[in-house]
């Protein structure tokens, strides 16, 4: 009998709807008892229920695809990168710490290298790199570009002694192999050699990811080392003949030995006493220019080999043996250093994009003798029934807010969880990055900093400062004790990973091509001495000083916050102005108390006399009053204090930065010290609270073998500071004379340890308390 009936068949009702219909209908009876008992759908009640259901499954249904379709563009692509779940890729790796971790990224990343040892001068913290070079790479600047590979990669002390090329011993290669039938002769022969080849040379391994995705080991197991999409595999091995001989055994198609032998290369030819039954010296084994000391048998019948076609297919299974080396070969004439980089800037997934937001309204869905609007009246209704059906509409429409509210909480999770948009609910953005704090182990917050003043950061600004610390968190957790590249350039990305977490964490100036001591200069200021001595030379400046008897409480008014400008010209507009009309830039010094107290509104007040306003400031350090200056209209007053004190956060904020320097770069002596050298003349920089919790900070990132030294320069210390560092940095590629090169050197720590003492009384603030852990 045919499966296709002549009735039509009902389709079963969606179980979720089906589940809301039936416990609907029983509230409704539960709620009627005898007052209403015909339950039929024609019923305006159970109507009105059973549109409201339908469209509940239908936002049921929108709720259901998988979490990355609602990440999705309209291309049906997204980043996970966008949201703080970063690949494992980027998760797992470690930057290198040990020997064999610079090995396995040498070997990795050159395929012109074979293998390669590595000594340690534990001492002093020098590497000294012996390489071993393939038979099939020519090259002779190879030790150059590892050299500077090394720098790329190196952790904060360490340095590069030696790298020379290795020369093993020749080895030949005589036997006589029984195949088994139906190979090819040279194939397997191609197996054996490049076998023996690989196993005297000490037998790397290196596979490229494979392509079902981690069937054999875990992400956290792939990733366990210093290389992203490559894995390196250096085995231990008992370097004798009878260990290579069983492997050789392995291979398919050999089915037997009758002699195997290797011997050294010499000039008298084969010689029995000179045959080499271990390999733990440094050997190879030589490609033959024939193959007169090779027999290959099927049998009894001896295999004729070409040659040509031999060496030709030795070379190409050389490279073919594993596909990353063949991509990095091809990839190492591309970039500057011959090395081939990975940093993988956006990782796109496949999703399917999902235009689930729009709600369409249950008014819509009922028949049209459900009246819900003034569009509805007509002439003879009452208006008791009029405010009926607005009641009902006004239902009705209450039940689609409900639903088009959470479609649009639904929208909004992209911008919510996004690390590069701020989104409209802090609350919940500032609950999603403490999630990412947790998830990583790590604190993007820091609350401790806010006790010390965050120069205006509005609470929008904060998340902005701890999203752009997240998205970097990859770099900064992986490669945390990674140095600078002194062969390479000085930019913006070029400095050491300690100096960019922390200035992402607490908004330090991070780039090294701008020096934050020229940042008050170029606003013609200059910061002046916070000692004892040069009080007299600030007291004959601040000559606007008031007396404290004007400052009774009934002619002091506070400072009302006012609202920042919106657009970036209408705030230089207004710093233009306020240097042009306020007295304190008559000159170009301005006072240490001035530039750091003056970043909170608390510290101006004005003052009313008989006819006209002063604008007052307590300078808490000297424990006086400065008149700021006065005007009959203390309105005016109060938008200078507001925009006087954004413009000295402004400052102060600017002028922060620290430096990594590594002494062993120039004291060898000194050889695991790091001297972090700090902006000392800010409002933060300045108290001795916040400079012990910095340096604990900085502390704990560091690695527990290295020992810190910190300094706090104070204004024009850290000019000549800055000066002497980039002519000293900018030379360690070896562009400069080890003369000039241990000139700056000895000129930079001079200003670092020395009294500083610039225009007779104007005394610079200089900490030369140094900070040793």
């Amino acid at each position: 009998m045919s499966d296709n009936g002549i009735y039509i068949s009902r389709q079963s009702e969606d179980e979720l709807y089906a589940e809301l219909q039936m416990r609907t209908i029983q509230e409704i009876q539960g709620l009627s008892g005898d007052v209403w008992t015909d339950f039929n759908p024609h019923d305006p009640g159970v109507t009105i229920a059973d549109v409201a259901n339908y469209a509940l499954t239908e936002l049921s249904y929108k709720l259901s695809f998988k979490l990355e379709d609602y990440f999705s563009d309209t291309n049906g692509k997204y980043s996970i990168q966008k949201y703080g779940l970063f690949p494992d890729n980027e998760v797992y790796p470690t930057s290198p710490v040990t020997t064999d971790d610079y090995r396995k990224l040498i070997l990795a990343h050159f395929p012109a290298v074979e293998n390669v040892g590595i000594e340690t001068d534990c001492e002093h913290g020098i590497y000294h790199v012996r390489l071993r070079l393939s038979p099939f790479f020519k090259g002779t600047d190879i030790t150059k570009r590892v050299r500077c590979f090394f720098h790329k990669h190196r952790n904060l002390c360490e340095n590069i002694g030696e790298v020379s090329i290795v020369e093993p011993q020749n080895l030949l290669f005589s036997a006589d192999i029984e195949l088994e039938t139906d190979v090819d002769a040279i194939d397997v022969l191609v197996q054996v050699f490049h076998t023996a080849m690989s196993y005297i040379a000490g037998a790397v391994k290196i596979e490229a990811k494979p392509q079902d995705d981690f069937a054999v080991l875990s992400p956290d197991e792939w990733y366990d080392g210093t290389v992203e999409d490559v894995r390196v595999s250096i085995p231990t091995q008992k370097k004798t003949e009878t260990e290579l001989y069983h492997i050789l055994m392995d291979i398919k198609g050999v089915k037997n030995f009758k002699t195997c032998y290797f011997y050294e290369d010499t000039p008298d030819g084969i010689c029995e006493y000179r045959r080499k039954n271990d390999f733990k010296g440094i050997y190879k084994l030589e490609i033959p220019n024939d193959l007169s000391l090779i027999k290959v048998r099927v049998g009894n019948e001896t295999v004729a080999i070409d040659f040509n076609r031999f060496k030709e297919k030795l070379r190409a299974f050389y490279f073919t043996k594993s596909t990353s080396r063949m991509r990095f070969y091809l990839q190492e004439h591309k970039t500057k250093d011959g090395s081939w980089e990975n940093y993988p800037t956006e990782s796109l997934r496949e999703a399917t994009y999902r235009d689930v937001y729009e709600h369409y309204p249950l008014e819509n869905d009922l028949p049209r003798c459900y009246k819900t609007s003034e569009k509805d009246f007509t002439k003879n209704m009452t208006n008791e029934e009029k405010e009926d059906v607005k009641n009902f509409g006004s239902y009705l429409a209450l039940f689609d807010k409900v639903i088009e509210r959470g479609l649009g909480e639904l929208d909004s999770v992209k911008t919510l969880l996004s690390l590069r948009e701020d989104g409209v609910n802090t609350k919940m953005k500032l609950r999603y990055l403490d999630f990412l704090d947790n998830l990583y182990g790590v604190d993007s917050e820091q609350k401790w900093q806010y006790e010390f003043g965050s120069y205006g950061e509005m609470e929008t600004e904060m998340i902005r400062r701890r999203m752009k610390f997240l998205q970097a968190l990859p770099i900064l957790t992986r490669d945390r004790f990674k140095a600078m590249d002194i062969m390479d350039e000085r930019s913006v990305k070029n400095v050491a990973v300690i100096k960019q977490y922390v200035s992402l964490l607490l908004g330090f100036r991070n780039n090294e091509q701008v020096s934050v001591g020229n940042v008050l200069p170029s606003h013609n200021l200059i910061i002046m001495g916070e000692s004892s001595k040069g009080k007299h030379f600030r007291d004959k400046l601040n000559s606007m000083l008031i007396d404290e008897k004007m400052l009774d409480e009934e002619s002091v008014m506070p400072i009302i916050p006012n609202k920042a400008p919106s657009t970036e010209k209408e705030k230089q507009l207004r710093y233009k102005y306020i240097r042009k009309n306020l007295p304190i830039f008559n000159t170009n010094f301005i006072s240490g108390g001035l530039f750091r107290n003056g970043i909170n509104l608390n510290n101006y007040k004005i003052v009313e006399l008989e006819r006209e306003y002063l604008l007052v400031f307590r300078n808490e350090e000297d424990g006086e009053w400065m008149n700021l200056g006065r005007s009959e209209d203390k309105e005016k007053l109060n938008g200078w204090a507001n925009t006087l004190c954004r413009y000295l956060q402004e400052l102060n904020n600017l002028c922060e930065a620290m430096y990594v320097i590594e002494k062993n770069l120039f004291i060898p002596s000194e050889p695991f010290t790091v001297t972090i050298v700090f902006t000392g003349w800010t409002a933060r920089t300045h108290s001795p609270q916040f400079r012990n919790k910095c340096l604990q900070l900085v502390r704990s990132l560091l690695p527990a073998h290295l020992k810190m030294e910190a300094y706090w320069l104070g204004a024009q210390q850290m000019q000549y500071f800055e000066e002497c560092y980039h002519l000293w940095r900018d030379g360690l590629d070896g562009s400069n004379t080890s003369e000039v090169q241990k000139g700056y050197q000895s000129y930079m720590m001079k200003i670092l340890t020395t009294d500083f003492t610039v225009g007779g009384n104007i005394e610079e603030d200089t900490d030369k308390n140094k900070g040793d852990t």
